[in-house]
């Protein structure tokens, strides 16, 4: 699932808001399945764009640790949103379907 969102970072006594995209796959927990358990999986972070007025903007190590930091934390926040809005538009598909398409 893609994200994006506004991230402020500090350089030399500046606050810098920059656009940031980022992918996560959702996570599943690890389940067993009879006798045969399956690991946990997902929950992986990638970043895809970080921009300041539509162009790259590259990071430090040090702001790109932050910055995938500030990602994790808000990733099962962004999937709820997600699946939220998702199952809502679900919904209201299957009520315009109930009432003909009015």
């Amino acid at each position: 699932m893609r994200f994006p969102f506004t991230h402020i970072i500090e350089r030399d006594d500046d606050e810098i808001e920059l656009s940031v995209i980022y992918d996560v796959s959702p996570f599943v927990p690890a389940q067993l399945y009879g006798d045969y358990p399956q690991p946990a999986e997902g929950g992986e972070i990638e970043i895809i764009s970080v921009k300041l007025g539509g162009f790259e903007f590259a990071l430090s190590d040090a702001e790109e640790r932050a910055l995938i930091q500030a990602c994790e934390e808000r990733a099962s926040d962004d999937i709820a949103c997600e699946q939220a809005d998702a199952a809502e538009w679900r919904a209201q598909s299957r009520r315009d379907a109930l009432m003909g398409g009015f």
